[in-house]
């Protein structure tokens, strides 16, 4: 009877450890079937991310068309098609500084920042279909595209996607009226710039409006030799480089600011090395200024290197560590000897 209970038992106990395996089994395959239909944060918050940019490209597809009409055609922005490129590699670059998407919240600021940003974009189209104003219908991308990152990755998203939103103002052409308003001053100063230092190398030459007589011929600064789209150009690529480098802010700073005085200095230099050509009989006036214009950018790139160079040399880096310590008489006993053996 004994061993019968015995029995018993053991079989009892056996199903019972039979059936927690079971609903173990169970319970770990709700947990994987669980982990596959949940996905990780970041990976819906980027599924999102995506989702809305396809929306807003076939939104503004028509604006977008246009874009890349002018691109084509003008040569002036052909570097356009590079910009949405660069601006998607800023933000591949910049990723780290969204941290952790367990951490990341969307406060009620940013969703309110972010639907403003929304609503201008809409209103900026709205304003370039009632008036007819292309320009303006495809520069409401950029708040459109602000908007969309602060209502999935609030402020941390904006602090991470702000420099690329701002590169892409550089794929918009430039108003005639402000590139009109710009390039006369800048011919001006070109052509006066350039016969200074001319005359300066021993050339006569004398500039009569925005064209520069010299002995051999006379060189006219057209509105193609004035800088403006090398100038805007370069500094499309001064503002990509400063986020690129690990360089302090200030260093970014001046990178960016400098990228102006710069593009104009090797503007002057370009149409003096001409002129120079010109009255040294190795080239023609009707030199293309195209072709001249593209000799601008290495020789700004070579300029502004130069001008991180120099200020590299003025400004050291602190060292680390604590502050040295002098202690001690001063002049040292020793220096003070050995002066009045000297003596």
């Amino acid at each position: 009877m004994a061993e019968l209970s015995s029995k018993n038992y053991e079989m009892i106990e056996n199903a019972t450890e039979v059936q927690r395996q079971v609903v173990k089994m169970q319970h770990s395959g709700e947990d994987r079937s669980a982990q596959g239909v949940n996905k990780p944060p970041h990976f819906r918050i980027w599924v999102a991310f995506a989702g809305l940019l396809i929306v807003l490209v076939v939104i503004f597809w028509d604006a977008l068309l246009v874009l890349v009409q002018r691109w084509a055609k003008e040569a002036d922005y052909h570097h356009g098609f590079l910009v949405p490129i660069f601006a998607g590699y800023l933000l591949w670059r910049r990723r780290k500084l969204l941290g952790d998407f367990n951490s990341l919240a969307v406060t009620p600021s940013a969703l309110a920042a972010g639907i403003l940003c929304l609503v201008l974009a809409g209103m900026t189209r709205a304003v370039s279909v009632l008036y007819y104003v292309r320009i303006v219908d495809p520069a409401a991308i950029i708040p459109a595209f602000m908007g969309i990152i602060l209502c999935l990755f609030g402020w941390r998203g904006l602090r991470w996607a702000w420099p690329a939103g701002v590169f892409l103002v550089f794929m918009l052409p430039m108003p005639g009226a402000v590139a009109t308003l710009l390039s006369h001053p800048l011919q001006r100063v070109g052509t006066l710039a350039s016969t200074f230092i001319i005359q300066t190398l021993g050339i006569p030459a004398i500039a009569e409006g925005n064209v520069i007589t010299l002995r051999e011929g006379q060189l006219e600064v057209v509105r193609a030799c004035s800088g403006l789209k090398m100038m805007s150009l370069f500094f499309a690529v001064c503002w990509g480089a400063a986020f690129l480098t690990d360089r302090p802010w200030l260093d970014r700073v001046l990178m960016i600011v400098s990228a102006p005085p710069v593009a104009l200095v090797a503007n002057i230099l370009r149409i003096t090395l001409t002129a120079v050509l010109v009255e040294w009989g190795l080239t023609s006036a009707n030199l293309d200024h195209e072709l001249a214009g593209w000799l601008m950018m290495p020789m700004a790139v070579f300029l502004l290197y130069g001008e991180m160079a120099l200020w590299d040399k003025m400004f050291l880096p602190a060292e680390e560590g604590p502050p040295r310590v002098i202690t001690g008489e001063f002049p040292p006993k020793a220096v003070t000897a050995r002066a009045s053996e000297s003596r």
